[in-house]
């Protein structure tokens, strides 16, 4: 009856290790989720504000010798797409080197 006891004691040990041992790993596993799900927001959050400032409003405009342009990429310097004067085979003789 002793060893049987005995026996009972210790299997109930075991398995109360063996659980422990198991919320630990579950409670790991759970607390990296919450890093990595913390970390993708932040990531987000960064790329929305970058777009938002990006995409902000309406084009600004450059004013250069008298002439306006409108500032599409709000870089605040004339590109060659932005010069109405400029022809099309202009624009298309800087895009295609760019693309190729």
């Amino acid at each position: 009856m002793q060893s049987n006891n005995l026996s009972h004691t210790l299997d109930k040990k075991i398995l109360n290790i063996i659980l422990k041992v198991i919320g630990s790993l579950l409670g790991l596993i759970l607390l990296e989720v919450l890093i990595i799900i913390v970390r993708e927001t932040i990531s987000a959050r960064r790329a929305l504000k970058i777009s938002e400032t990006f995409m902000a409003g309406e084009a600004g405009n450059l004013n250069i010798d008298g002439t306006t342009f409108r500032d599409l990429n709000k870089n605040k310097h004339l590109d060659i797409y932005e010069d109405w004067r400029k022809s099309v085979d202009d624009n298309q003789a800087i895009i295609k080197p760019l693309g190729t």
